[in-house]
């Protein structure tokens, strides 16, 4: 590469690094404009949910973040398993947060351990993409993955809850959705080795398409398997 060449993509670089940059304060700003407006309408256990698991939850992790594989890597969990135990842990302690602060009306279903395994279950086949596939095609930075993997909250909790069609309901929950799904992703990513250079041609579309066509296929598979067993689903 000629030093020309280097210099432009260098350039790209750091214009998409901005870009991305300026995207996830955006977002940190509209979650906590979301936040407010709730506080005042009276939703005080969501609210109470979204202060404990995304304000204090979040908060720490975010803040020892880089301590996670390290420390995994001591006990030998810097692996497929290590990234597994990440991943039912946070949405373990998700849906745990939010039954306790909002009750079980707030789970998808209003039976903590059956929601677990339900949850689990949905969001392993969201999250495994990011650890067996992703990798070895594309690069992404910690940002860029966080504000990619969240948009899944964006599926399930605004599109397919149909919330997309109801104004302004839907522009307060935007936010709150993607936030909660990149926390719960926040932990395993840290598990996640992407290459230091690959392609970054398609990468958003193909993330998303590997990630979210797994996670619905499980959700529909454990609505047929839980209605033949007579759950609750």
């Amino acid at each position: 590469m000629n030093p020309e060449s280097e210099t432009r993509v260098l350039t790209a670089h750091e214009s998409g690094e901005r870009a991305t940059r300026a995207l996830f304060a955006i977002g940190v700003v509209w979650f906590a404009a979301s936040v407010a407006v709730l506080a005042i309408a009276g939703a005080e256990r969501v609210v109470v949910y979204l202060l404990l698991f995304v304000g204090v939850y979040g908060g720490v992790l975010w803040s020892v973040r880089h301590r996670i594989r390290p420390g995994l890597a001591r006990l030998g969990l810097d692996n497929t398993a290590g990234f597994v135990l990440l991943g039912v842990g946070a949405s373990s302690i998700e849906e745990t947060v939010s039954f306790a602060a909002a009750g079980p009306s707030s789970l998808v279903i209003p039976n903590l351990p059956v929601d677990l395994v339900w949850i689990n279950a949905i969001w392993l086949g969201w999250l495994l993409p990011w650890y067996v596939f992703i990798p070895r095609r594309f690069s992404f930075t910690e940002r860029e993955a966080l504000l990619v993997g969240g948009s899944t909250g964006v599926l399930f909790e605004v599109i397919v809850t149909r919330i997309a069609f109801s104004f302004p309901l839907v522009v307060l929950w935007v936010p709150v959705a993607w936030t909660v799904y990149a926390v719960v992703f926040l932990a395993p990513l840290q598990l996640v080795r992407f290459p230091t250079s690959s392609s970054r041609r398609g990468k958003v579309p193909v993330a998303l398409a590997a990630t979210w066509g797994p996670a619905i296929a499980v959700a529909l598979a454990l609505y047929v398997l839980f209605g033949a067993l007579g759950l609750p689903r």
